[in-house]
């Protein structure tokens, strides 16, 4: 039996996979990061209803 090796791709597609794959990946975690800390900043404000700093900061998480 002769050991079948994958063949590479065309540098062509390689040169826009990896960018593509880059944004991608890059998009993906900081949706998750996002959706983590709106959870976390909701149940801190939760906690402290006396204390507004929390919900102002869970507001404001968009812009930073």
């Amino acid at each position: 039996m002769s050991s079948a090796r994958p063949v590479p791709p065309p540098d062509d597609e390689v040169s826009v996979l990896r960018p593509l794959t880059a944004l991608l990946a890059a998009i993906a975690a900081s949706l998750v990061v996002g959706r983590i800390v709106d959870q976390v900043l909701q149940r801190v404000a939760a906690r402290h209803p006396d204390d507004a700093v929390w919900a102002l900061l869970r507001r404001c998480r968009i812009p930073l």
